[in-house]
């Protein structure tokens, strides 16, 4: 799909670190640091959340772990830029300087205009080849289909990759939603009404353990743009 954004609908970034007791000082500070770009918050003795309801963006905040998530955004590449800034920011107050897990996850809702039977029937061509033996041990005809493949890329981070054929409210009971991203539950309601009726779920969850910090910008620039290739490489194999 060169040329082309790639129909990412739902993205999350994260990076555990070991455990701080300087956190707990630490997270309203970071709250307030960056409440210009996340206006809204939710706080727990122990955790912190901040939002932007209007951009559907949050930060999730612990003592070892924090994530980033977005919904509904233009290009995968500023996202990824935005949380990388985001955990500069954790990196530059809780002062660590290993990193127990980097991740890049995407997940991606490619509309399909032919009938579910048929994208079923696709997949099953594309990705199963004829095996008799399969075939009667089955006992009946494939009805739906899914595929889930573990990887080490060359580059030396992993990924896992998830893709198969599903319909609209399949999307949301893969993926838990936090209805507190959106402005309104009619909002949250309108997104979902909008969604595509059919199409391929594409899963990719990049990952590296036990890195540095100083590595992480390397990495996740890797990991954006090797998925995105290989994401527009299995879009153009499924639709082709």
């Amino acid at each position: 799909m060169a040329g082309a954004e790639l129909p990412v609908k739902h993205l999350v970034l994260e990076m555990r670190y070991p455990p701080s007791l300087a956190f707990y000082t630490a997270m309203d500070r970071i709250g307030l640091d960056l409440s210009d770009s996340y206006p809204n918050w939710e706080r727990s003795p122990l955790t912190l959340e901040i939002r932007n309801k209007k951009l559907r963006r949050r930060c999730y905040l612990s003592f070892q772990r924090c994530f980033y998530e977005a919904i509904g955004f233009a290009a995968v590449h500023s996202e990824v830029q935005r949380a990388s800034k985001f955990f500069d920011k954790m990196h530059h107050e809780l002062k660590f300087t290993n990193v127990h897990r980097i991740g890049l996850r995407q997940r991606l809702a490619v509309t399909s205009s032919e009938p579910f039977t048929e994208m079923v029937q696709r997949t099953v061509k594309k990705f199963q080849p004829p095996d008799e033996p399969l075939t009667d041990l089955l006992r009946g005809s494939i009805e739906d289909v899914g595929y889930n493949v573990d990887v080490l890329a060359d580059n030396g981070w992993k990924y896992h990759l998830r893709f198969g054929p599903m319909e609209r409210e399949q999307w949301f009971e893969v993926i838990p939603h936090e209805v507190s991203l959106f402005e309104s539950a009619e909002e949250f309601a309108n997104y979902k009404e909008g969604f595509p009726d059919r199409y391929f779920y594409i899963d990719i969850d990049c990952y590296q353990n036990d890195t540095t910090y100083s590595d992480l910008v390397s990495l996740l620039t890797s990991m954006d743009s090797i998925s995105s290739e290989i994401l527009g490489d299995l879009v153009q194999h499924l639709k082709g």
